[in-house]
């Protein structure tokens, strides 16, 4: 869905959608005029698709901003239940691996000066 295009398909889907809530609710509420009222919608949802063209831009766009919301939760959990403890554990232990401390410490740059001559096989294969 680029700039608001809203496909046949997904006309079609959101009045699918539609129906399930309705029949849903018809059903939770014994209510036999809503689960008629869905049967009615799917027909129409099949055969006049465009009907439900602006309640499928609400209904993808609504679903573009729940997923970037649920995105950054997720990945604020991810970053929360495993990056925060491995830090907090290698802190403990005073890991240093890309030694920091005796960086700060000492006046001496951190460039390493590397006395290697490229060869061919270097470029071929890197890794």
């Amino acid at each position: 869905m680029e700039n608001n295009k809203i496909s046949k398909e997904q006309s079609k889907d959101t009045g699918i959608i539609i129906a399930l809530i309705v029949l849903l609710s018809g059903t939770f509420l014994e209510s036999f005029l809503l689960v008629k009222a869905s049967i009615v919608i799917i027909f129409i949802s099949f055969l006049i698709p465009a009907l439900f063209y602006y309640p499928a831009i609400v209904w993808f766009g609504f679903s573009k901003i729940i997923g970037s919301v649920v995105s950054k939760i997720v990945l604020a959990i991810i970053f929360i239940l495993a990056v925060i403890p491995v830090g907090l554990i290698r802190k403990v232990m005073k890991k240093d691996t890309m030694m920091i401390r005796s960086f700060k410490k000492g006046s001496v740059s951190s460039w390493s000066v590397r006395e290697h001559k490229y060869s061919e096989s270097d470029i071929l294969k890197p890794y």
